[in-house]
């Protein structure tokens, strides 16, 4: 069951869903393969369609590994999802983000909602050699009231096609974040761990290849077929979706 909700084609097709959104599966999901233009549907069920901005933010070619025609990202904006609520998640909240990325270069924001500078919201970003993959939860940066947790040299590598997985308890604790490359937890660093009070959700929608605004931390290079989950997902159901490869 776990394969064919988490990675398979088939999340809205099974009979045994009646309302149109089968809760075992990813909350959305930007497939990246319209193959041309600046939407990028959700098909997870919830239409929360992402919009490129500017149109230029992106070269759609084959990328090695990936399916399709899927998105190059320049470096120069960001798609902006249509939705201000549905991946708002709040502190005490479980969730989850996974990403196929291929990065030209360290620096850039797979999924983020962490607007501009570090203010409130969640991240999941590339940032250099000595933590490449770093998973915010920000209620207030100069405050110091956030967890930052860092993937440990080493485990991200720069030209090669990466499934990239973050998962979060909703515990406030930094112990509640767990970073996953190609199906395999990888080690980690706890940079902040003092997000005991106060919330991170801020109205502002998931931006992909870029914090919102489209000019702080910009992706180079291809990334496709990210998913958000309102759970945490398991060692097992993370194995299982990097095993059935972007699709």
């Amino acid at each position: 069951m776990a394969g064919s909700f988490l990675g398979g084609k088939n999340e809205l097709a099974s009979g045994r869903i009646t309302s149109g959104v089968n809760p075992l599966a990813p909350l959305v999901i930007w497939r990246m393969n319209e193959g041309s233009g600046t939407t990028l549907n959700d098909t997870g069920g919830h239409a929360d369609t992402a919009t490129i901005s500017p149109g230029t933010a992106v070269v759609w070619q084959s990328n090695a590994g990936l399916p399709g025609t899927t998105p190059m990202w320049n470096g120069t904006g960001q798609a902006t999802a249509a939705s201000t609520t549905l991946t708002n998640f709040e502190a005490t909240q479980s969730f989850s983000v996974s990403a196929w990325v291929n990065a030209t270069t360290l620096g850039g924001a797979l999924v983020s909602t962490l607007s501009g500078a570090n203010t409130t919201g969640w991240g999941l970003e590339l940032v250099n050699a000595a933590g490449p993959i770093t998973f915010f939860l920000i209620s207030n940066f100069g405050g110091n009231n956030l967890i930052q947790v860092n993937a440990n040299s080493g485990t991200f590598s720069t030209g090669t096609l990466h499934n990239v997985v973050a998962t979060y308890t909703g515990t406030r604790s930094a112990l509640g974040v767990k970073i996953y490359v190609d199906g395999v937890a990888v080690a980690t660093t706890i940079i902040k761990d003092q997000l005991v009070t106060g919330s991170i959700q801020n109205g502002v929608p998931a931006n992909i290849g870029a914090r919102p605004g489209g000019t702080v931390q910009v992706l180079n290079g291809a990334m496709a077929f990210v998913r958000i989950y309102n759970f945490t997902l398991s060692s097992t159901q993370v194995a299982t979706l990097f095993a059935n490869g972007p699709q």
